[in-house]
């Protein structure tokens, strides 16, 4: 029989760890950093220049083992200039490589942060990488 398990909300676990981790940071290139799941909007549609944002997706992933699941993830990271963006971008890899504590995550393995074409020419760099969760059992 296999145990009924139900895993994290990872998208929710990264925006608020990440978050608080920039939030707490003095570097200038973390002030006034958004951290979502997805470009902001207003009634009026979507924001035409959001600043510092961070935006994580959970592309899923398997099970691994009785409670534990594999979260693929991708992040993207805009900024008002290249050198703010590889900045902000590498310390945010830096920050969800460090999240391992078990709660839920026990294993973090981002690629590093590139570049990557702006639709609207906006400095924007792109990672993918892996977490690994642990769920609790019903």
């Amino acid at each position: 029989m296999v145990a009924a398990v139900v895993f994290p909300d990872v998208e929710a676990h990264l925006i608020g760890r990440v978050q608080a981790a920039l939030d707490g940071r003095r570097e200038p290139f973390t002030d006034g950093v958004r951290v979502s799941n997805r470009w902001p909007e207003t009634a009026d549609g979507p924001v035409l220049d959001p600043g510092r944002l961070v935006v994580v997706r959970d592309d899923g992933g398997p099970a691994t083992s009785d409670v534990r699941a594999t979260a693929r993830i991708g992040v993207n990271v805009w900024a008002e200039s290249e050198a703010v963006v590889s900045d902000l971008a590498n310390m945010v890899r830096a920050v969800i490589d460090a999240m391992p504590d078990g709660e839920p995550v026990v294993y973090a393995r981002m690629a590093r942060p590139y570049q990557v074409e702006d639709e609207a020419g906006r400095p924007r760099m792109y990672m993918t990488g892996e977490l690994s969760v642990r769920g609790v059992s019903l």
